[in-house]
């Protein structure tokens, strides 16, 4: 998927791209806050274009610990979590716990073949 899309962009001219983001630009700004009932997120790929959002799950934050640290994040979390996730304070069962996205390690201290196979790759 990710070569095919190299690709396509790649002979696509650079005029026609703009324009498809300027349409695109349009339509996402298209409503405010206050004329919408919910929004959505578009970096996260179709398939979570499709979920609403409440827009009161994002209107404050809290800070929550997190890796040692306090981090912002939205007060409707669990709203949030629950419509892109479903029940996501239960794990999986363990055959379907596998990775579901690229990721990049990078360890000055170790070779990578240490990590082959530990990471779903």
């Amino acid at each position: 998927m990710k070569w095919g899309s190299r690709i396509l962009l790649g002979l696509t001219p650079k005029s026609l791209r703009y324009r498809i983001w300027k349409k695109a630009e349009k339509e996402m700004t298209k409503y405010g806050l206050a004329e919408s009932d919910g929004i959505t997120e578009l970096c996260s790929g179709p398939g979570y274009m499709r979920n609403k959002y409440p827009i009161a799950s994002f209107e404050d934050n809290l800070f929550l610990p997190f890796e040692g640290t306090e981090m912002p994040i939205p007060v409707g979390y669990d709203a949030y979590l629950r419509t892109a996730f479903g029940d996501y304070m239960t794990p999986p069962p363990a055959d379907k716990q596998v990775p579901h996205h690229d990721a990049i390690i990078a360890d000055m201290d170790k070779s990578y073949t240490e990590y082959k196979g530990e990471y779903g790759a």
